[in-house]
């Protein structure tokens, strides 16, 4: 009985992935004509549906709904139209039955579309002097290095990366990296910084301006 039993369920189980495989191929086969200028997305969006017989599911923190397209296409399949409108956009799509899923591009995706590259380069000081220990972090990642004895780094990232390189008592700065080409850092002294106070070797705080101090 056990046996059947599970034999049914492993049938019910197969047609089901197959109809669910189906109304996906057949939702992409559908065709598309459209012919809009300048409107918002969501009017494209509300065509398709309507084209289709299909729903589009969505978060409106992920899809600007509002942003301004203009498409032509006559007779085109359900994945050019999709692709069209969403070509430059952090958002993928996928059929599921008979949904349309919006969703942003995960970062590991658009990770995987940069060029990696090594970013390299020499940090100093205004006077020319390489600085030790200096910060270098890829923006929005765990992943940086410090700079050697002679001011120097190297890092493994991709074009478009942002390098924040940071010291105690300088002012930091933001690069976009653009090339392999090594990258030459000048660090300004934070002015601001070094005019708060100074912690002297008795342990007593005083402004920098201050010259002298009673004990």
């Amino acid at each position: 009985m056990k046996e059947i039993i599970k034999h049914k369920f492993s049938y019910l189980l197969f047609f089901l992935l197959l109809v669910s495989c189906f109304a996906s191929a057949y939702g992409q086969e559908r065709t598309i004509t459209l012919n809009l200028s300048k409107v918002p997305l969501n009017t494209a969006l509300k065509e398709i549906e309507k084209q289709t017989s299909m729903s589009v599911v969505y978060n409106t923190n992920d899809v600007d709904i509002n942003r301004v397209i203009s498409i032509k296409v006559t007779k085109e399949s359900l994945n050019n139209v999709m692709n069209q409108l969403f070509r430059g956009v952090n958002v993928s799509f996928s059929i599921v039955d008979n949904h349309i899923v919006l969703s942003a591009k995960s970062n590991k995706e658009e990770q995987q579309k940069k060029t990696p590259i090594t970013a390299s380069g020499t940090v100093t000081d205004s006077k020319g002097e390489p600085l030790i220990g200096v910060s270098i972090l890829i923006k929005g990642t765990s992943n940086g290095t410090i700079t050697d004895m002679d001011g120097n780094f190297k890092i493994q990232a991709a074009k478009g990366d942002v390098l924040e390189v940071s010291y105690i008592g300088y002012a930091s700065q933001a690069i976009t990296l653009t090339s392999a080409q090594p990258l030459k850092v000048t660090l300004g002294e934070d002015t601001q910084v070094l005019d708060e106070v100074v912690v002297t070797a008795l342990g007593i705080k005083r402004a920098t301006k201050a010259l002298s101090y009673n004990v």
